[in-house]
């Protein structure tokens, strides 16, 4: 079992300080801009108010759509949230600056509208001071929307990787660039301090969310095949949002041309919908990556449900905000800017607080893993422990048994005076040579029960590893054959097949002589085959009373039996004239 953090594969280190620096740049751009249009008021301060001034529609035969604070008569006298103003004073509404600085404060100011619901009213609302309170509440709090999106998206941006979480940070700060934008482009004085604020500043943000709304529909939360398979998706993309920036801004810098001022509207529209679909993907992307459970560990699809509804919330109230406002819908403007300023905030604790979950369940994951892992070191150790203890009862514990005999042997012959100085020094030779034997046994017997870690080494790589080093240690040539697929069979069996095929190639090597060992392993469906065929003096099944084999060799038989017996299968020896024949089948 393998770790995998959510929404991998992680950003490379110069992607991510590229991304964090140019958010930075971009960031303190427009909340300089921001501060310098809001520096503005000072100048406004004890003047005639009559109303926030938003936007200029043109196409409406120069009407104002505007904004006003609660404790601003105008509500009360029937002026509401986006009225479009038609004169005032009988003027011209874009002489309003004008009408305002040559009234006196209380002043009555008569407002000819037309409401949104089409009636035509007139109205007269006093000529207000403009103070603090009025700068707080039509520009402070859509000021502080800003601040909270700048920060939010940087903060998860910051923490970013993979590229859809990079792009919803950047998604924040084109959202901060509009609460900046209207935070200062109009005021008591004038409508726009200078034509290059709304080129700039204001037709930007709805092409270019829709572009990374669109991109985080391919990207997120995992890149789509389509752009590794249509690489021309995201340029396209990012092209279709800046040539609707570029024609929104050129109809707010040139809106003094009558044919730019009445593409404005149309082209607003345009962005709204490039926006609007493009959140809709990236909210149907996301839906259908929930839907799809394949490879998904509970940890990752829990982390993209918390995703998905947070960023469904954040979303909506995001698009249906810039839709309202540019398309001209009255919208709740105290209530949307509220939840604006708190919403960043709810989007990241809740970004964040499934990025814990998913580092905690992860740090759970590695910690069953790592227990997992001591688990097999000690059954791998257990196992090397029991092979030692089988390869020293079959091997070493006969040859020192017979060393003993002979000593004992020895000895009595000695006592009774029934040996000569030859025969004492042949018998010296014997037991010499038959302690050196006893020794390679005993390092033949460690060497070979070292653990073999089949999670890591495959079964066939291990087997033929071992006949290579069969080879090199003896006159016997042995050769390795597998023609069988093993992925399918557990790795207890695969660990029973390997130490089988030692055993039986350490018998090969220690009593057969043979010339020639042949180590085979297929498999079906039903069953795997571990065959070991030499060409030595051979050897018949009887006790060894009977037959005169070596009794290390009839026990080692014995334990291979029995291990093969332990899976259900059945192990075979037959003699071969000349040579032997191991068979071992144990089902699946």
């Amino acid at each position: 079992m393998t770790s995998r953090r959510p929404f991998a594969p992680s950003m490379p280190d110069a992607q991510r300080r590229f991304a964090l620096r140019l958010y930075q740049l971009l960031a303190i751009a427009m909340l300089i801009a921001s501060v310098i249009g809001l520096a503005r008021f000072r100048t406004a301060f004890r003047r005639g108010f009559g109303g926030f001034i938003w936007q200029y529609d043109p196409t409406r035969g120069h009407t104002v759509s505007f904004e006003v604070p609660r404790h601003w008569p105008g509500p009360q006298a029937g002026l509401r949230p986006h009225t479009h103003i038609t004169a005032i004073n009988g003027q011209d509404p874009m002489e309003f600056s004008r009408i305002y600085a040559t009234q006196p404060i209380g002043a009555p100011v008569t407002y000819d509208v037309v409401t949104t619901d089409g009636r035509q009213l007139r109205t007269v609302v006093p000529i207000t001071p403009f103070n603090l309170s009025h700068l707080l509440e039509g520009y402070g709090i859509i000021f502080l929307v800003g601040i909270t999106f700048s920060i939010g998206g940087y903060i998860l941006l910051s923490s970013a990787r993979n590229t859809g979480r990079q792009l919803i940070g950047f998604v924040m700060l084109f959202a901060a660039n509009t609460a900046f934008y209207h935070s200062h482009n109009g005021n008591v004085d004038r409508f726009y301090n200078r034509p290059i604020f709304p080129a700039v500043m204001g037709s930007p943000p709805n092409g270019m969310l829709g572009a990374l709304l669109w991109h985080l529909a391919f990207a997120f939360p995992r890149k789509s095949p389509l752009l590794e398979q249509h690489r021309w998706l995201v340029p396209v993309i990012y092209g279709s949002g800046s040539a609707i920036s570029v024609l929104l801004g050129l109809t707010f810098y040139f809106s003094s041309i009558r044919q730019m001022a009445r593409l404005q509207f149309p082209v607003q529209a345009t962005s709204v919908a490039f926006l609007t679909t493009g959140f809709a993907a990236s909210l149907v992307r996301g839906a259908l990556e929930l839907l799809n459970n394949d490879q998904r560990s509970e940890t990752e699809r829990r982390q993209m449900r918390i995703m998905a509804v947070s960023w469904s919330l954040a979303g909506s109230i995001l698009v249906l905000a810039l839709g309202a406002a540019n398309l001209r819908v009255v919208v709740p403007y105290d209530l949307v800017t509220a939840v604006a300023a708190i919403m960043p905030i709810g989007l990241v604790l809740a970004i964040s607080g499934s990025d814990l979950i998913a580092e905690l369940e992860e740090k759970n994951e590695l910690r069953g893993q790592l227990l997992e892992q001591l688990d097999e070191l000690q059954r791998l150790r257990e196992r090397a422990l029991d092979d030692i203890a089988m390869e020293l009862h079959d091997s070493a514990l006969a040859e020192s048994k017979a060393l003993e005999i002979r000593l004992y042997t020895l000895l009595r012959q000695t006592t009774e005076g029934r040996i000569d100085a030859g025969g004492l020094r042949d018998a010296l030779g014997t037991i010499h040579a038959q302690g050196v034997g006893l020794g390679r046994t005993l390092r033949k017997t460690v060497d070979g029960a070292k653990p073999v870690d089949l999670s890591v080494e495959s079964l066939e790589s291990a087997l033929e590893r071992l006949v290579f080093q069969m080879n090199a240690g003896g006159a016997t040539r042995y050769t390795c054959r597998i023609s069988a697929e093993l992925d399918d069979v557990p790795q207890s069996i695969q660990e029973t097949i390997f130490s089988l095929a030692r055993t039986a190639l350490n018998n090969v090597r220690d009593h057969a002589e043979a010339q020639h060992c042949w180590l085979e392993l297929s498999a079906t469906s039903l069953d795997v085959v571990l065959t070991v065929t030499d060409d030595g003096v051979g050897i018949r099944e009887e006790p060894a009373q009977r037959t005169g084999q070596p009794v290390r060799r009839q026990l080692g038989l014995a334990t291979a039996r029995a291990r093969v017996a332990h899976l259900g299968g059945a192990f075979l020896v037959e003699g071969l004239r000349p040579g032997t024949r191991f068979r071992a089948v144990i089902p699946l």
